[in-house]
């Protein structure tokens, strides 16, 4: 059956919405001046955080700070990444406690914590094996511009030792460019989320890699050895953006196309997609991230899939030129086929390979986005639109994903202006987030992991196993 067409009627007025706010001047709040002075501001703040950050952050990092020498100090002042590994964590305490940008740091938050929930936890993972390591959602904060939105992964995290991440907005992203927020589906999938499981990147890096090699429609032996290689080393960016649209659906995948955009005309480049990707770039080239982009929605259960899948492809390839990717060597010519096609098959391979490393299943075992979805979405927009509002049975089912999507889609389907809906989009998050259990005073890693094994089912059919995250079930976390 033919699918209705997604008309991005809005989508000129959203880009230039991110062009207009993603700027640099606004850098966010000063970092300590002296090591005196990075002491004063982390004395007396632990207990404005959760329990469960007083522990993993501010106990090992206070630690870490106090056992400093002014030689120490000044030696970290003289490297500027050390200098800014460090104040990156300072921040993340000293914004938190200080209530910097509340609203839009609690509606940042919950995005982000929804996200971990979504993958960790046990609610999601119903009759599937839980994580092999227990992964603390990471703590938000703003700051640095110029690098855009960046992770600090619990890897890097642990040489001070503390527990959990650290994702960073540009403080303009606190009052503006709405699809930013779309990003951090991908920004909140990074390499913690795959790396929770013992073994799943390799296993990832080998099954994407083998199913391109064996691939009959790619003709070129030379150019699948090609593609296989690059996907494979590009994996951790890969997988991140692949489960970022299981999580959120199509919203990732369309907003990354006008935030990138903003993000390179800001750095004085033509906002246009890359379609380079170096060797030593971790990131697949902007042109094929929209082409995984696409397959993923298409790969995705809802009915509308495919008309999404369409409108990404066709808004993102007006930027195609030629690519030219490199693994070790000079960049290669890709044609635009062969491209497409190992998009193709990265995407179905990492949402539907059945995983040894979790325990036999695969990625959309865990997330989905589904028709329930589509409808929580449309339900939203009713808020955003001003023809309903946000009660009890609107909100029924909604979570932080939802709203996002929802502020992305009225924001590119409706002709009006863009600021409204990101005021409204704030307000409904940061809602959400004053009732989220995780950050209130019980000592819990993932919402979704309070819930309840019950001895008898009561409904009339159990759930199928395995079972996706629904609305429903996320309601029974986070009710209003």
């Amino acid at each position: 059956m033919p699918q209705p067409k997604i008309n991005l009627k809005n989508f000129a007025a959203v880009q230039q919405e991110a062009i207009s706010n993603f700027q640099f001047s606004n850098l966010g709040p000063a970092g300590p001046t002296s090591l005196a002075d990075l002491k004063a501001k982390l004395a007396n703040t632990r207990d404005l955080l959760p329990p469960v950050y007083r522990v993993s952050l501010y106990d090992p990092f206070s630690a870490w700070v106090n056992q400093l020498t002014q030689q120490d100090y000044d030696n970290i002042m003289g490297n500027p990444g050390a200098k800014s590994f460090v104040f990156d964590f300072a921040q993340s305490v000293i914004q938190h406690a200080t209530k910097y940008e509340h609203d839009a740091t609690c509606a940042f938050q919950e995005v982000v914590s929804d996200m971990y929930d979504g993958f960790l936890s046990a609610e999601d993972r119903q009759h599937i094996k839980m994580p092999d390591f227990e992964v603390i959602a990471p703590i938000v904060k703003w700051g640095n511009p110029e690098d855009g939105p960046y992770t600090i992964t619990i890897e890097q995290a642990m040489q001070i030792k503390v527990q959990n991440a650290i994702v960073s907005l540009p403080p303009a992203i606190a009052h503006g460019v709405l699809v930013a927020w779309s990003s951090l589906a991908h920004e909140t999938a990074g390499q913690d989320i795959a790396h929770a499981d013992d073994g799943l990147v390799p296993e990832m890096q080998a099954a994407v890699a083998n199913a391109i090699r064996k691939d009959t429609k790619i003709k070129s032996a030379a150019m699948k050895n090609l593609l296989a290689t690059y996907w494979s080393n590009c994996m951790d960016e890969t997988s991140a953006d692949v489960m970022g649209i299981l999580n959120m659906g199509p919203a990732p995948a369309i907003g990354m196309i006008p935030f990138f955009r903003s993000f390179l005309h800001q750095v004085g480049r033509p906002a246009k997609l890359r379609n380079t990707g170096p060797g030593e770039d971790p990131h697949p080239a902007d042109i094929l991230r929209v082409m995984l982009g696409a397959s993923a929605v298409r790969g995705l259960s809802f009915a509308g899939s495919g008309a999404w899948a369409d409108a990404i492809l066709a808004e993102g390839l007006k930027d195609l030129t030629s690519i030219k990717l490199s693994t070790t060597g000079p960049l290669v010519t890709v044609d635009k086929a062969s491209a497409q096609r190992s998009a193709d098959i990265a995407a179905a391979t990492l949402m539907n390979f059945k995983f040894n490393a979790l325990g036999g299943h695969s990625l959309r075992e865990i997330q989905d986005w589904k028709d329930a979805d589509e409808q929580i979405v449309a339900n939203l927009r009713g808020v955003f639109s001003g023809t309903a509002t946000a009660s009890a049975a609107v909100m029924q089912g909604a979570y932080a994903a939802h709203v996002v999507a929802a502020a992305v889609y009225e924001s590119m389907m409706v002709v009006q202006p863009v600021a409204p809906l990101f005021t409204k989009m704030i307000a409904l998050l940061k809602q959400m987030h004053d009732a989220n259990a995780g950050w209130g005073p019980m000592f819990v890693l993932q919402p979704g992991n309070m819930k309840r094994d019950v001895m008898i089912q009561l409904n009339d059919e159990p759930p199928a196993a395995p079972v996706a995250k629904t609305a429903k079930k996320k309601a029974a976390i986070r009710k209003k």
